[in-house]
């Protein structure tokens, strides 16, 4: 079988973070740093809220309790110009795909 190539990856769209408490992002990410509170929707790990840090990147967080228990990084979208080659390329190394 022939090695799947990369396609190149321009940058990270998107972090997204379990959180135990909406509230301390709202005051760090808001209030502090200043990033805008864009929406927030619900998942099926649970409500997410998402901040704007330019217009191609966003920070996102889910609100669960055990967030502690779960290693807080929930996952990472990267922006790419092949999305079916990158989804081949990833699965060909046994990264899940959410």
């Amino acid at each position: 079988s022939q090695e799947i190539i990369r396609p190149p990856i321009w940058g990270i769209a998107k972090m997204t973070f379990y959180v135990s408490n909406f509230n301390v992002e709202r005051k760090y990410y808001g209030d502090f740093l200043g990033f805008e509170e864009v929406f927030s929707y619900l998942s099926k790990a649970g409500k997410v809220l998402s901040f704007k840090v330019n217009d191609r990147q966003f920070l996102e967080f889910i609100e669960d309790k055990d967030a502690k228990g779960k290693g807080f990084l929930a996952s990472v979208s990267f922006e790419c110009s092949e999305i079916g080659q990158m989804e081949a390329y990833l699965l060909s190394r046994d990264i899940a795909i959410l």
